[in-house]
């Protein structure tokens, strides 16, 4: 995991965020400033992303 790397191993935020493929290297400072503030619990997806369609199921609800 990103975080653990910054936290425990000291790498930097940039780096870790550059081998996630992170754009913009604030999304993982501010995910490990949460870690940091309230633990695991603030980094949990409490919202999942919806399932993307399948480009047959997408054809298929434009005809329908």
């Amino acid at each position: 995991m990103g975080i653990s790397r910054v936290i425990e191993n000291k790498e930097s935020i940039r780096r870790v965020a550059l081998d996630f493929g992170l754009i913009e290297p604030s999304i993982l400072g501010d995910w490990v400033r949460l870690y940091k503030q309230k633990g695991e619990a603030a980094i949990q997806d409490t919202y999942p992303r919806k399932g993307y369609l399948t480009k047959d199921k997408r054809a298929k609800v434009i005809v329908d």
